[in-house]
């Protein structure tokens, strides 16, 4: 008997595993016989837990249905296996049938309660849980936030079939009207994407998949809210009398992140002494660490401000982290809640900052305040490096984009005398036309 099927490039065979035996003393017993499913050039096994030397194996093969009628007959003596076998196969053949059209392993396993994620919400939550062994704790924050909101619309059983594109534009409504801001409901769906698309096994496919052209297009956000300040405002924050030394340290960390490129909260709490080389900062972006094959190093230098930030807030014994913040931190869901908590409190005393500052005519120089943010100082950085005639690729270089990796190739990137002429414009008082350099920290 041969047990061969193949629909919609899915193939079940009935194979003899001869690279696994099994022993018993010291003699060799049969070897395993398994169902050997190939979809994509991928093949996965399953087994019958059925044992056959390679006599009976050719003898099994070779039979017809009136060879196993009698155990007198030539393959009598494997009636019984060719019994539990076709059910077996009856069974996975009929799950193919069902799930062809939307093939995937994942898909399979399920149908054969053979896999634990059976819904929705298992997908999200054995995502979060490979997130954390790996010590991805800001990545599956976001994972759990878009769980939880599901979970609080749909439910905590929610089957893959039900991810249709009427469900994902109610979803979208529903966000609406609880005031949830287009960035937000973007995000919320792209990482909703990302879970059905598995990692490159996608739970749905075909007419089945509800993302793309002419079905649910995820709605991208033209960076409302986004603010940016002149060199003009900057050096008012810079020279505001903070009159308390927290305010003083989250005014100075802002100026930090904009005076260095814009570089994120996240990686200024982060950088240590041995990231400082020849009075550059030479680090790889958290954010990236764990996203790209290869490890990009960014090169920021240390300007005169950020210097003096350095020898007023700096750990003193030049040992570990240069801001001893996380010191106390002993893991890392530590270090991503006291982040979490430092960016909040610096976000609020920025704005306070803000609202102080005034013309001479006593009208507010900031009159946006409420949405200045640690962001701010990460586009203001970007914007006026523009409005100064910088090159685009430098900026996007200091940023960290990932868009110009490939640029980057071809022309070098910029060099240390570059980044200090560019980055130092940033000190210029409107209408100064000397560029000042700073010494090497």
């Amino acid at each position: 008997m041969q047990y061969i099927y193949t629909k919609n490039g899915v193939t079940l065979k009935l194979i003899r595993e001869t690279r696994k035996k099994r022993k018993d003393n010291k003699h060799l017993l049969p070897c395993l016989l398994r169902w050997r499913v190939t979809y994509d050039r991928k093949s996965v096994y399953y087994s019958t837990n059925v044992y056959f030397d390679i006599d009976d194996w050719e003898l099994f093969k070779k039979a017809t249905d009136y060879d196993f009628q009698f155990k007198t007959r030539i393959a009598g003596h494997l009636k019984g296996y060719k019994e539990d076998l076709e059910q077996s196969f009856d069974k996975i053949k009929k799950i193919i049938d069902k799930i062809s059209d939307n093939f995937s392993f994942d898909a399979l396993n399920r149908e054969l309660g053979r896999s634990d994620i059976k819904t929705v919400n298992d997908a999200f939550q054995a995502k979060i849980d490979k997130l954390v062994a790996k010590n991805r704790i800001g990545n599956s924050t976001i994972y759990k936030t878009v769980r939880n909101s599901l979970e609080k619309y749909k439910g905590k059983n929610i089957s893959f079939k039900s991810i249709t594109v009427s469900f994902l534009d109610n979803y979208e409504a529903h966000l609406t009207a609880e005031g949830v801001k287009t960035a937000t409901i973007s995000l919320y769906m792209r990482t909703l994407r990302a879970i059905i698309n598995n990692d490159g096994e996608p739970y749905l496919k075909g007419e089945a998949y509800p993302f793309g052209l002419k079905k649910y297009v995820i709605k991208t956000s033209k960076g409302a809210g986004k603010i940016t300040l002149t060199l003009k405002q900057i050096h008012a924050i810079e020279a505001f009398e903070c009159g308390d030394l927290l305010t003083e340290l989250c005014r100075d960390i802002w100026l930090f992140s904009f005076y260095g490129s814009g570089i994120n909260f996240t990686d200024i709490f982060r950088l240590k002494y041995t990231d400082i080389v020849l009075g550059e900062l030479n680090f790889v972006r958290y954010k990236t660490r764990n996203t790209r094959n290869d490890e990009t190093y960014l090169n920021v230098p240390i300007l005169e401000p950020m210097k003096k930030i350095i020898q007023k807030h700096g750990n003193t014994s030049k040992g570990g982290y240069i801001f001893p913040l996380l010191n106390d931190c002993k893991n890392e869901t530590d270090r991503r809640k006291k982040i979490f908590n430092i960016t909040h409190e610096s976000n609020k005393r920025i704005k306070a900052i803000c609202r102080e500052l005034k013309h001479d005519d006593d009208t507010l120089m900031v009159p946006d305040y409420d949405s200045v943010n640690n962001y701010t100082a990460r586009h203001s950085y970007a914007t006026i490096l523009n409005n100064l005639s910088v090159p685009e690729s430098f900026i996007s270089q200091q940023l960290g984009h990932s868009t110009q990796t490939v640029t980057q190739g071809y022309f070098g990137g910029f060099n240390r005398d570059k980044r200090f002429e560019y980055n130092s414009l940033l000190l210029k008082l409107d209408g100064d036309s000397k560029v000042k350099y700073m010494n090497v920290i």
